[in-house]
């Protein structure tokens, strides 16, 4: 038996160059539209619109998008039925242990909803932190060093 060795020509195929878009400039838009300030809505107590204006006025006029609205809308609600229980709360205007527990529960309730809110919005100062400047606890390490207190009892 004898091996033969076949000799093939192999085509050189070219080499495959990826084509870049076209760069082309950023138009600049011909008519910048100024945001709007974003309407209360009309469900609002007087005091829930003061707590809408008071957000507003203390945010720049492009923070929140008209898709915000309706979370603002809950989140003043909130703080107005958070308010008013704390009210009742305070002013013992409940008949039994029950009602008060029942009271406390809802406004612990709408408090926690208020909160929730808020870092959705944007508003709670861990939302507006810079993720360079958030340490996570980094500097608060105890150090070897220092003797833990509950090591204090075993040296005797």
């Amino acid at each position: 038996m004898t091996n033969k060795i076949i000799k093939t020509k192999v085509k050189k195929q070219a080499p495959i160059v990826k084509k870049q878009a076209p760069i082309s400039k950023k138009q600049e838009p011909i008519v910048k539209i100024a945001p709007k300030k974003i309407v209360p809505s009309a469900t609002l107590t007087q005091y829930e619109k003061k707590l809408w204006n008071d957000i507003l006025d203390n945010h720049p006029i492009d923070f929140f998008e008209p898709y915000h609205s309706h979370l603002i809308t809950q989140y003043c609600k909130c703080l107005g039925q958070a308010d008013e229980l704390n009210t009742k709360l305070s002013d013992g205007v409940y008949k039994s242990v029950a009602d008060l527990i029942a009271i406390h529960r809802l406004k612990n309730t709408m408090v926690l909803t208020a909160s929730s809110l808020a870092t959705r919005l944007r508003l709670t100062i861990q939302s507006n932190t810079p993720q360079s400047t958030n340490t996570n606890g980094k500097k608060n390490k105890v150090h070897a060093a220092v003797p833990r207190p509950w090591d204090e009892d075993t040296q005797d």
